[in-house]
Parts: C-alpha cells; sequence; structure tokens
C-alpha cells in the first residue's frame, strides 16, 4: 500500500482532493513505529515528502507526516541526516520561483533536511522579498 501512495502522490495534481485524501491516509500510516523506516527509507518517502514540500512548502500535511516518521525514532533520524546527496545552496533573492528552481537545482537529491530548511526559508522571507 505505501510504495503505491507514494507513487499515486507524485502524480496528484496540488491541492487536488486526491492528493489531501492521498495525504491523510498517508499520515494514518506513518505513525505506527514499525512503518516509519519502511516509509522515509525503504519506499522513499522522505525523497518523495521533500520534494513535494519544496514544491508546496505551505502544505501542513506534509509537515505532519515528516514529524510523525521522525518522532520517536533516533536511528531513523540519524539514517535521515546522513543520508547522501545533501548539498544545498540557499537564494534569498528573487522571486519565489527563481528561489525554488536554485535551491532544487543544487545537486542531488532534495533531502529531508533540505526541504524543511527551504520551507523555513520561506516562511520567514517578507512578501517583497
Amino acid at each position: 500500500l505505501i510504495p503505491a501512495l507514494l507513487s499515486f502522490l507524485k502524480r496528484c495534481p496540488r491541492d487536488s482532493s486526491e492528493q489531501y485524501l492521498t495525504l491523510l491516509v498517508l499520515n494514518n500510516l506513518s505513525i505506527p513505529t514499525q512503518n516509519k523506516r519502511l516509509i522515509a527509507l525503504e519506499f522513499g518517502g522522505a525523497k518523495t515528502l521533500g520534494r513535494l514540500l519544496c514544491e508546496d512548502p505551505g502544505c501542513h500535511l506534509l509537515v505532519i507526516i515528516i514529524v510523525n516518521l521522525t518522532f520517536g525514532d533516533d536511528k531513523l533520524n540519524r539514517d535521515l541526516l546522513t543520508m547522501s546527496g545533501t548539498s544545498s545552496q540557499q537564494v534569498v533573492s528573487g522571486d519565489e520561483s527563481n528561489r525554488e528552481r536554485s535551491f532544487l537545482s543544487c545537486g542531488g537529491d532534495v533531502q529531508l533536511v533540505d526541504s524543511l530548511g527551504y520551507a523555513l526559508l520561506l516562511a520567514s522571507l517578507t512578501t517583497e522579498q
């Protein structure tokens, strides 16, 4: 079920009812301890959710799922932090699409820490920036 949900989530239109329902189901599945590692690492959920968070930093359900996945599993948290391919270069000037493109094209896969950093960066900017 988890691989099918993650695959479907990649194809869902942003802010669609399909995306919302898929995220709700994934949220429920991300709570049990035995599912956390499966979703985050074995099925590539951290990468998928991180990419989606960069595309839509205001999606609260994505952040809730990420919190669920990382809550209470120190080994999983260490594994997520040490995943290879993280080299982000943040841009704080220019319009939003340029910031996103620069952040996402920094080489390697978008990782969870990069995604959270990007969402935090956007949240801290003023509307003029």
